[in-house]
């Protein structure tokens, strides 16, 4: 019996024995996998560039930077240089980690100095002396940049070195540049006081009417009709288009609305296109007109989103007056023109002006028109650049309709490029506000 016992008690302590020699051995095996280390080297390139080199060793798979300007970075290139920039003056805690297969991490941080700024970020916010209720902003940064903006009042202006921002109430804003050069973004405020509201002040707060195009197909046939055909003359003005209400020439996609002018021989035009209106089913007096759309490019196109008097058929053009919220023509790229027509002001004489901005056929743009029995004020992008004050001797106090279209050539669209071959004015959305 105690032969047995020792036999038990010997078997068991051989059995231990290998299963903490397995164990053991394990241990030894994950020490080996996780044996490496992080680190790295770097090197002032010139005042603002660093390039880091990795130094790390052992078995390891990748590697993940963090270059503490905002930039980060992970590759499985172990030998990569990366030459990193950092445009302002600072102390910059750049953090390597190496992983390996099995999730394991090691990790070093160093810090870097740069010693001065690349950019040099300024501006000047100044109150208007005659319009208490405008600033007029100028960006004077110095430096190698690649785009910035405005931010004031829960809005954004993009690239416009000379600004003018809009404060309707009294108090204390904050307004701020903010410059971007590649990942990197660097911003600079002040603080600026308007002493009183501005009594002409409407807070356009009720959403009164609009078309967000979320429904794919063709447009709303309860908000939208169409003109069909050549109208007079080119609707007046020598236009080549021939309109239609086909889905190749308008159809809402993507929430969005797409009027698209094609090169076709159709019904003897040379081109095709759609003006859309809201004639019969929608009208209004006064109001703020707001429309977002990325224009079309390519020469001799001349799209617009505008307004009639309703009583045009009666009273004729330009008697019923015209409000165009927007125009653009493609010999003339990133040329906002924002315009009345009214007896005495209308065609070649009109009463208008233009505005430069960036991106007019890239991007989206928001184009306002705040229309009240006082004045008619047309903006893109929150800046404001035409003025016209309204009174009972225009045609400015009764209903109007919408408009939106794309017309190839004309009296405004000039000669058409003769390799166009197609091109489409978006619309994001149109809204009335009261």
């Amino acid at each position: 019996m105690l032969s047995e016992i020792k036999k038990t008690i010997q078997h068991h302590s051989f059995s231990f024995f290998i299963i903490s020699a397995l164990f053991l051995l394990a241990g030894c095996k994950d020490e080996a996998k996780s044996s490496f280390t992080a680190d790295f080297t770097y090197e002032l390139v010139d005042g603002n560039h660093i390039r880091f080199m990795n130094q790390s060793s052992g078995e390891y798979y990748s590697l993940d930077w963090d270059f503490a300007n905002g930039e980060k970075i992970s590759t499985t290139d172990k030998t990569k240089t990366l030459t990193i920039y950092y445009p302002a003056k600072g102390e910059y805690n750049v953090t390597l980690t190496a992983l390996d297969y099995t999730g394991n991490k090691k990790s070093i941080s160093k810090n870097v100095s740069i010693a001065k700024s690349d950019l040099a970020l300024s501006f000047t916010a100044t109150v208007d002396a005659v319009k208490t209720n405008y600033v007029n902003l100028t960006n004077t940064s110095t430096g190698d940049y690649d785009s910035f903006k405005w931010i004031y009042r829960d809005q954004e202006v993009q690239d416009q070195v000379n600004a003018v921002a809009y404060f309707p109430l009294a108090g204390s804003y904050e307004i701020e540049l903010q410059v971007r050069k590649g990942t990197n973004t660097i911003s600079s405020k002040q603080i600026l006081k308007i002493n009183q509201d501005d009594p002409n002040y409407v807070p356009y707060s009720t959403l009164f009417w609009s078309d967000e195009f979320n429904t794919d197909g063709a447009p709303d046939p309860a908000k939208w009709g169409y003109d069909l055909g050549t109208g007079n003359g080119g609707w007046g003005n020598q236009e080549l288009q021939y309109y239609t209400s086909r889905s190749e020439n308008v159809i809402v996609q993507g929430g969005v609305l797409k009027i698209k002018a094609i090169k076709e021989n159709y019904s003897g035009s040379a081109y095709t296109s759609t003006r859309l209106l809201s004639l019969n089913k929608f009208a209004f007096t006064y109001g703020k007109i707001e429309v977002k759309t990325k224009l079309p490019a390519g020469i001799g196109t001349w799209p617009a989103v505008w307004m009639l008097g309703t009583n045009v058929n009666t009273t004729g053009w330009p008697a019923c007056g015209e409000i165009d919220i927007v125009e653009h023509r493609g010999s003339e790229l990133n040329k906002i023109f924002g315009t009345l027509h009214y007896p005495g002001r209308s065609g070649g004489n009109a009463d208008g002006n233009t505005k430069i901005i960036l991106n007019a056929t890239t991007e989206f743009h928001i184009y306002t028109a705040e229309w009240t029995s006082s004045a008619i004020k047309i903006s893109v992008d929150n800046q404001l650049f035409h003025t016209v004050v309204n009174s009972s001797a225009i045609p400015f106090n009764h209903d109007f309709f919408l408009l939106i279209n794309l017309a190839m050539g004309g009296t405004f669209g000039g000669a058409v490029d003769p390799a166009f071959t197609n091109t489409t004015l978006e619309v994001d959305y149109i809204r009335v506000y009261k």
